[in-house]
This record gives C-alpha cells, structure tokens and sequence, in this order.
C-alpha cells in the first residue's frame, strides 16, 4: 500500500481546512468596510453641516459623516477628519463611530438642541457653495456651541438640521379715499365797514288778490277788481258823509 502525500489528510482534510481558512476571511469586516456601512444610515447620507448628499469625509473628533467642503474647515477648527477610500479606519475608530453618540442624528440633536429658525439671524446652509457662511456656522455649532445641549435625542427629522420654512406673502389692500368735505365758508366779521355787504334776504310775495290789508296797503290801489276791505278808509268817508 502506498502511502499518502504529506499534507493531503487522506481524504481531502487539507482542502477543508483551507476552505474554511477563506470562509473566515470573507466573514470576517474589516473596519473600512465597517465606517461605509455605518455612512449608508439614513441620517448619514447627507452632510451633518449642509445637507450635500452622499458625505465622503469622516469627522472622527465629532463622530460625524461631512462632504469635502465642510471637512476643511473642520481641519481648520483642529477636528480630526479622515476621507473613505483615501484613508484606512483602525477598530477603534470604528468603535468611536459606532457610538449612541456619534453619527449626524445623534451628533445634530445635540448641538442644535436649541436653535430656533424663527428667533436666529444665522440661517442653516442648504448646500456648499458659499465658503463663508460653512466657516459661520461651523464655528457657532461646534466651537462656541451656541445651541448645544448634551443628551438631547434625535428628532424624526433623521439628523437633518432644521430648515427656515416660507413665510406665507401678506398684501397690504390700501384703504378707500373718501371724498374731500367742501371748503368751510369763513365767519364774516360785523366790525368790518370795508366787506362786501351780505346778499339782501329774499322780498316777500306779494298778497294775493282779494286778502284783507288791515292797514290800507297796496290793494286799494290795485285795479284788478279784486274786492279789499279797507277798515280806517270806510270809517273816514262815512264820516265826512255825516
């Protein structure tokens, strides 16, 4: 009987040994694989400090998921940033990430626990383009921590920092003009001789034809026929008949 190569197990124990040797490795994540894993979370998907999708930058002082714009100028206030597929993660950064209170959810309910759009001047940036205003409101979230409060749970926002609603537009409806009142007629002044005198007040009508004039007024002297009585006119020629 011949005997069996060295190594073979005789009856393949080599090949399983090896096969699970690879299974192993397979199995087995390493940390890079970890960070990816842990950026594809929801509230990861889109930049802690603008909201830019798909953040390739990891803020391992803040435990944060940050685009390439911001990730600068967190290097500027000394935070420790490492980009994936630039850099390899350690286990223990993994673990840093894997913190209750690491991760843009956790990391943005913290530090914006008490921010309120409607009472702040400084708004939230809604993407990169302005460098000016990233450096702003990096330096008021992280460093002067204006608005952090520790142990604040995350909202349903999923980690996305609070966005100014629109105002609703208000038009103004001016009011109605009204008609302007006519010129009041200035009090005339009885010690002035030098005004124009007032207009003469309306004659009266003159008495229709058959009344009674008490005093002989102008209806003797009328030739219209109409019968007058005139009282001290009778009287005096009835006396001068006697």
């Amino acid at each position: 009987k011949m005997l069996a190569k060295p190594g073979s197990g005789g009856g393949g124990g080599g090949s399983r040994l090896r096969a699970t040797a690879s299974n192993r490795r397979k199995t087995a994540e390493s940390p890079d694989d970890a960070i990816r894993k842990l950026s594809k979370q929801a509230a990861n998907k889109r930049c802690a400090d603008c909201t830019t999708k798909l953040p390739t930058q990891v803020n391992l002082t803040f435990g944060t998921f940050v685009c390439h714009a911001c990730s600068g100028i967190h290097r500027e206030f000394s935070s420790r940033v490492k980009g994936m597929g630039a850099s390899s993660f350690t286990a223990a950064e993994v673990g840093r990430m894997a913190q209750p209170d690491a991760g843009n959810a956790a990391v943005n309910a913290a530090y914006m626990a008490r921010y309120n759009p409607s009472g702040e001047r400084l708004k939230p940036p809604t993407d990169n383009g302005d460098q000016q205003l990233l450096r702003v409101w990096i330096r008021r979230k992280y460093v002067d921590k204006a608005w952090y409060q520790p142990g604040a749970a995350p909202s349903s926002a999923g980690g996305q920092q609070p966005q100014q609603q629109p105002q609703p537009t208000r038009v103004k409806i001016p009011a109605k003009k009204s008609a302007p009142a006519p010129p009041a007629a200035p009090p005339s002044d009885l010690l002035d001789f030098g005004a124009a005198p007032p207009a003469p007040a309306p004659a009266a009508a003159a008495p229709a034809p058959g009344s009674w004039d008490a005093f002989g007024g102008s209806g003797s002297g009328g030739g219209g026929g109409g019968a007058t009585f005139d009282a001290f006119g009778d009287q005096q020629q009835q006396q001068q008949q006697q």
